[in-house]
């Protein structure tokens, strides 16, 4: 970064006119071409050392308020243009709004910060050539349920979601499927409440968050082992010769965080305790479990030099539910995350970087239960479960980076990891089956024991090489391999992107890549009876896409792609209800075999915000999701299916659009709405049988695989937030209204048979739903210390 003093760079003045109010002032200003003096449309503009930012409009203009009186400092970013720092900008009582006119200077732009891969969204950061798409002002403000990061990251387009889980899809590809790394290190199963649909929140504290990189497709060759996607998070710094702290509480939880810094140091503690209990009841469910959890994370940065940063982490997570239905049903659950991780970053010479981390990690999970056939424990067992399994990893990991010229940059790195999995699981299932010879359902019972430990390594190493052949033109090829002892995986991963300059405003991007996934250790299928690991599965990716700021000011990206998948692990599924606290006791389950499967799609984002009192962003996805199913395993029982069907979360038409409205520095509202085309899924049928003696029964089957779709899921969500300035901080409330028109989202239908006892039958279906109408509110306060 330059940093360019006000008298040599931009004219500052100290405005008089109409103030907003004696509280809190704002910064206007416009950005130019320093020679033309033509606007700069789509400059980002930050406030250093706050969360404030925002983007120039049309004529180069913008407004940074809600800023309590005192003295900043602005950056400004602009693809192509040096990094312009203004510094000394003061706020009074007397002159509570200053003007800026900043002039900024074109240069060539850094190799390393070419921005070669579609389908990357830079979220909350201070990202320059790769625009944010969500500034932490948008993340703070925007409706989402438990204020959880990974629940606002499907306002992107090929993101897709649920009501009830943050595990969310990108592009057709489930949550398992995309890379999580936190500074670094890579994190298994990051979830609280992984009993509800694989996990109801993150571990991660959205507010301990400095930035985010996500990538959709195309990634390269330095991510590894996903097919899907990669989410880079970079825990939060704060600001030089600033100590802080923060308490909050909300429905979902209660957090405390701790940060603050020195010349050389800078330190952060983030710490939740959750209570989800409470949303349970506001939900009205008539049997509510009693989930708690609570997680931890701790830092410390200290620079040595000026070449070398070392940083100590702690990441820390635990889970428990005790559930007991009203059926008599009974569950007990906990899982627990615990990562320490120590890095050093090396500027070796002003060209070659190296980063190195060494890190250690724990993930556990124990489950316990018990189902009766009926309504109370003297109607019998139907199953009992006890699964305890742990999971422990040891890792080294180096990346490189040397910038040969200023036309050339060369990358590689290597991943190394020693894993062990124990697995401990019991079951018990009782089955009835029909016995044509008495003509009378019988009993069976399913039992399956699995004791087994498995250790081994994985290791990665990756080489890539960037160019830039023309001015407009930057090139990156590389490959990677890839390989697990355990299933004795060795794989190679060639892989391309670019990005091609049209202009100023334009820029066209591409890339193409083999992308494999091993099965994890700690995802070994044991609860339903399989001991051994399969070989890992391929994606190929093409991504096309273009991104433009247009002279209104609004920022549009356009993509398109395509995935194919081979090599496909069977897989197990709930037909009707992927909700279960025991899924592989249900009778749903199946194991489901493909032969490959293909998604494709275009997406539309857009988005406009100018730092007035309006400003919205929305995206359009068109997808095609389809699965070549071969054949479906029931209980045993295998059945040839060979048909293509649409994919699991195949969703053809997505729409999400937010409006945010400040009238005032004080206030903000959020209005967001989202509609995406129904799921598919498996219905059953009512068949009717005839007995030897001429009487009649009734039974249900399962019609074509995924043949139906359920109704088009929308919802509306509204969130007020009003902040107040006082002697002893900063407080933040918010009101948050989840599915504001209380519009019922089908998840699932459960069916059964009806009788009046004469030979009569009538199947029954009835609609489970997604959120209705939730409120919930919050407050948050912040001080100096």
């Amino acid at each position: 970064m330059v940093t360019r003093h006000v008298a040599a760079c931009a004219v500052l003045l100290a405005s008089l006119r109409g103030p907003l109010a004696q509280e809190v002032g704002a910064i206007q200003g416009r950005a130019v071409d320093e020679v033309s003096k033509q606007p700069m449309v789509g400059a980002n503009v930050l406030i250093v050392g706050l969360d404030s930012g925002t983007f120039t409009g049309t004529n180069g203009e913008f407004m940074l308020s809600d800023l309590p009186m005192g003295t900043y400092s602005v950056q400004i970013d602009y693809v192509g243009c040096e990094r312009l720092r203004i510094e000394g900008i003061t706020l009074t009582d007397s002159r509570p709004v200053a003007h800026i006119y900043a002039e900024l200077e074109l240069k060539p732009i850094p190799l390393g910060a070419i921005t070669v891969t579609p389908g990357r969204f830079a979220i909350m950061g201070s990202e320059t050539e790769g625009r944010q798409t969500l500034t932490r002002s948008d993340i703070q403000k925007i409706s989402q349920v438990g204020d959880d990061i990974y629940r606002a990251i499907t306002r992107l387009p090929g993101i897709g979601g649920n009501d009830f889980s943050a595990k969310f899809t990108v592009r057709g590809g489930e949550n398992e499927e995309v890379l999580v790394l936190l500074d670094g290190l890579e994190l298994y199963e990051p979830f609280h409440v992984k009993d509800v649909n694989g996990g109801v929140l993150s571990i991660i504290d959205v507010g301990a968050i400095e930035g985010i990189d996500l990538i959709t497709g195309g990634f390269s060759a330095e991510y590894g082992d996903r097919t899907s996607g990669v989410l880079n998070i970079t825990s939060r710094t704060a600001p030089a010769g600033t100590r802080r702290a923060g308490v909050g509480i909300s429905f979902m939880n209660a957090r405390l965080m701790l940060e603050g810094s020195t010349e050389r140091a800078s330190w952060l503690l983030s710490a939740r305790r959750g209570y989800l209990d409470l949303v349970l009841e506001l939900m009205r469910e008539e049997n509510k479990p009693s989930p708690t959890y609570y997680d931890l994370l701790g830092l410390y940065r200290y620079r040595i030099g000026d070449t070398h940063t070392i940083s100590a982490h702690v990441l820390t997570s635990d889970d428990r539910i005790e559930f007991v239905e009203d059926d008599e049903d009974q569950s007990s659950t906990s899982y627990g995350n615990s990562y320490a991780w120590i890095s050093l970053r090396s500027l070796l010479s002003p060209r070659l970087l190296v980063k190195s981390l060494v890190s250690g990690g724990k993930v556990t999970r124990d489950r316990e239960g018990v189902g009766y056939q009926g309504d109370t424990q003297e109607s019998g067992i139907d199953f009992d479960v006890a699964d305890e399994r742990g999971f422990d990893v040891v890792g080294l990991k180096q990346d490189w980076s040397f910038e040969a010229s200023d036309n050339m940059l060369v990358k590689w790195g290597v991943d190394i990891k020693r894993l062990s999995a124990d697995y401990d699981y019991f079951s018990r299932k009782v089955r009835y089956v029909w016995d044509p010879e008495v003509e009378q359902w019988t009993s069976l019972v399913d039992t399956t024991r699995i004791d087994r430990s498995v250790s081994g390594e994985r290791w990665g190493a990756y080489l890539a090489n960037r160019v830039r052949p023309l001015g407009s033109l930057a090139v990156e090829v590389g490959a990677r391999f890839d390989h697990a002892s355990y299933t004795g995986d060795d794989l190679f991963s060639p892989r391309i992107g670019l990005a091609y300059t049209l202009g100023k405003h334009t820029v066209a991007r591409a890339g193409w890549g083999y992308f494999y996934q091993s099965e994890s250790m700690n995802a070994l299928d044991i609860q339903d009876g399989d001991e051994t690991f399969d070989s890992a599965e391929l994606a190929k990716h093409s991504v096309i896409g273009f991104e433009r700021s247009l002279a209104n000011g609004i920022l549009v990206r356009l993509e398109g792609y395509h995935k194919a998948y081979s090599d496909l692990r069977p897989e197990y599924r709930n037909w009707m209800n992927q909700i279960e606290f025991f899924p592989e006791m249900q009778d749903d389950r199946v194991r489901v075999h493909l032969d490959g499967a293909t998604v494709k799609g275009i997406e539309v984002y857009l988005k406009r915000d100018t730092g007035g009192r309006f400003s919205w962003w929305g995206s359009y996805g068109l997808s095609y999701a389809d699965d070549d199913l071969t054949r479906i395993s029931v209980a045993g029982e295998e059945m040839e299916w060979n048909a293509r069907v649409p994919g699991k979360f195949d969703q053809r038409h997505t729409v999400y659009l937010d409006l945010n409205y400040r009238p005032d520095p004080k206030w903000h509202l959020n209005l967001a709405w989202q509609y995406h085309t129904g799921w598919p899924y498996t219905a059953e049928k009512m068949g009717i049988g005839t007995l030897a003696d001429g009487s009649t029964y009734a039974y249900e089957y399962v019609d074509e695989a995924y043949g139906a779709t359920l109704p088009a899921f929308h919802r509306l969500d509204a969130r007020l937030n009003r902040v107040f300035k006082t002697s002893i901080g900063t407080i933040s409330t918010f009101l948050e209204i989840i599915n504001l028109y209380n519009h019922e989202n089908v998840r699932t239908y459960d069916t059964w048979i009806w009788s009046d006892g004469s030979g009569n039958y009538r199947q029954i279906r009835e609609a489970e739903y997604w959120f209705k109408l939730l409120p919930s509110i919050g407050l948050s306060w912040s001080w100096n210390l």
